[in-house]
């Protein structure tokens, strides 16, 4: 008669069967496949920069100026506004005899700037102190919408201020800047004209 308490025991023999160096072989197995895998994570880690939400950072190199060379750049003289200097200083000359100040007037207002042409109406030409150019103009300063020039002449320096009608509006197209003159100033007389104001 069997046991009652006795019955079907599972066959735990592979356990035993296993042995020690079964279990070590294992463990030592894990061990190198978790090794493989920190030393393969750190090597990628350490070949790309730091980066932040998913984009890649580029390092800062010496000698890298980024935009601020290109903001220090000196600007170019605009062209078209030693142009306008140069052809209201002549229209601007003392005029001959039979010339009158009217004649005078239309001249030099076709180059000056609106406000500036009705002060140069008050101007006698006669009393302009230089009869002839001696010299191209060259920069004194310059912006982007503003030139100051100076021409010589037989009677000295003269100083032309030259803008971009419209002053510091955003200008898109370079080519359509209007370049006037809005005030002239010689050594002798330093006044806005630079003429003789007529009398009465």
């Amino acid at each position: 008669m069997t046991d009652g308490s006795s019955g079907w025991r599972p066959n735990l023999g592979w356990r035993t069967n296993l042995g020690w160096r079964g279990g070590m072989a294992a463990g030592l197995a894990a061990l190198v496949v978790t090794v493989l895998i920190l030393a393969r994570l750190s090597g990628e880690d350490a070949s790309e920069p730091a980066s932040s939400h998913g984009v890649t950072a580029i390092p800062h190199r010496a000698g890298d100026a980024g935009n601020d060379s290109v903001a220090g750049a000196p600007q170019s003289v605009p062209a078209e506004a030693l142009r306008t200097v140069d052809r209201f200083v002549r229209a601007w000359l003392r005029p001959a005899s039979e010339v009158s100040a009217q004649q005078w007037w239309q001249r030099v207002a076709a180059f000056a700037e609106p406000s500036f042409a009705e002060q140069l109406k008050l101007t006698d030409p006669g009393g302009v102190p230089a009869k002839r150019v001696e010299s191209a103009p060259v920069s004194r300063s310059h912006t982007r919408n503003r030139v100051v020039a100076q021409v010589g002449t037989d009677a000295g320096i003269v100083v032309v201020t030259c803008v971009v009608l419209g002053g510091d509006e955003e200008i898109g197209d370079k080519a359509a800047q209007i370049w006037k003159v809005s005030d002239i100033d010689t050594d002798s007389t330093r006044t806005a004209s630079a003429g003789t104001t007529a009398q009465g």
